[in-house]
């Protein structure tokens, strides 16, 4: 829809225990990434992992209702009697062997953010604890941990849609003689067609309809 974002995109993070006094998911307010276990803090150890995530509805994949509901909150639908369970399934997996590390856990619960915060300080040496803007009050889907603050100084706003051009990329591959993937900038969007580094001059006060 327009004005939103991605169903659960950056809604969750693993944060340093170190740093944890930086955040407050009352009034959360843009932090950088060093703050936080991820590719920036962290490339070859996150070079090991790819993961799946799912959002279900009492067990099923149902792209038809409101993804922007506190973690641990249940719906109902109009007209029907019982409360429809919301669970936000993580799978964490070895990327060379595709064997699954960890999971499916639930996210929208405490003991799966606990559990995902465990397996990673293990695996990283360092204490950290998953945190997500809105697991314990009534709020709406709307801070993510996302790599710029540009949007925060513009508008008190971290929502983000990341839309990478493909030949921008390609282009940039050629001039740095390295193979590169879009995704490897982690994109919502991936557009081709416009030319290299077009996108640049879509930024400020435009409006895009995709």
């Amino acid at each position: 829809n327009a004005g939103e974002t991605f169903p659960d995109d950056r809604r969750f993070a693993l944060m340093k225990s170190s740093k944890l006094e930086k955040f407050n998911n009352e009034s959360p307010e843009w932090l950088h990434k060093e703050n936080f276990l991820c590719v920036f803090t962290a490339p070859d150890l996150m070079a090991k992992y790819k993961v799946s995530y799912e959002i279900l509805r009492n067990g099923k994949n149902d792209n038809n209702f409101s993804y922007t509901l506190p973690c641990d909150k249940s719906i109902k639908d109009e007209g029907e009697q019982e409360q429809q369970q919301v669970q936000r399934l993580l799978t964490v997996y070895e990327r060379s062997s595709d064997n699954i590390m960890l999971g499916p856990i639930d996210l929208a619960q405490e003991s799966g953010r606990e559990e995902l915060g465990s397996f990673f300080s293990k695996e990283s040496g360092e204490s950290l604890v998953c945190v997500s803007a809105d697991m314990d009050n009534d709020k709406e889907h709307n801070h993510q941990f996302g790599n710029t603050g540009s949007g925060w100084k513009r508008q008190k706003d971290t929502r983000t849609v990341h839309i990478v051009n493909a030949a921008t990329v390609r282009d940039f591959s050629n001039k740095v003689g390295i193979p590169l993937s879009p995704q490897r900038f982690r994109p919502n969007i991936v557009i081709d067609g416009p030319k290299p580094w077009s996108e640049f001059d879509w930024i400020d006060g435009k409006e895009l309809k995709l």
